[in-house]
């Protein structure tokens, strides 16, 4: 009886990539369920110690008969929507130790966000789930970025 063992490959300790996300993007508009969207990429981001990349898409502005009153008090509103939330990255994920972006941009919500999540070669999309009623029926942003097929999308509730 030999005690030799046979020869098996040989195992490192260094493991060419990761179980987890490396980047994560979270769609935010300051609604409430894109707030919640956010914490949950937040802790998402500091468990697999990933990058996290928060968008906000700002909506192109619909001219009402050629109204530019309408047109500027739709920028004005985007304006302050987008200083709270660079406010409340600034604020909450830094206590949280997540190492974040903050990208703003405008034009199509999915398209944007699709274009986003390929620049920055994203493992996951996390989005909050729509309130909408028309959304449901006709499709919202969620469905639309599962449709690309990019990358993993999860639907916060």
């Amino acid at each position: 009886m030999s005690t030799e063992h046979e020869a098996s490959p040989q195992r490192s300790s260094f493991e060419l990539g990761t179980d987890g996300p490396r980047t994560v993007l979270v769609a935010v508009d300051g609604t409430q369920g894109a707030g919640r969207a956010m914490a949950y990429a937040a802790g998402l981001a500091r468990r697999n110690r990933a990058h996290l990349v928060a968008v906000y898409v700002r909506k192109l502005p619909v001219a009402v008969a050629g109204d530019a009153y309408v047109a500027a008090a739709s920028n004005a509103a985007q304006d302050d929507i987008e200083a709270e939330l660079r406010a409340e990255m600034q604020g909450e994920l830094s206590c949280w130790g997540v190492g974040a972006e903050f990208v703003v941009c405008s034009g199509d919500p999915v398209q944007a966000l699709a274009e986003i999540a390929k620049r920055y070669r994203a493992d996951a999309v996390v989005v909050g789930s729509s309130t909408r009623f028309l959304h449901r029926v006709l499709g919202s942003l969620s469905s639309g970025l599962i449709r690309k097929g990019q990358c993993p999308v999860t639907v916060v509730p």
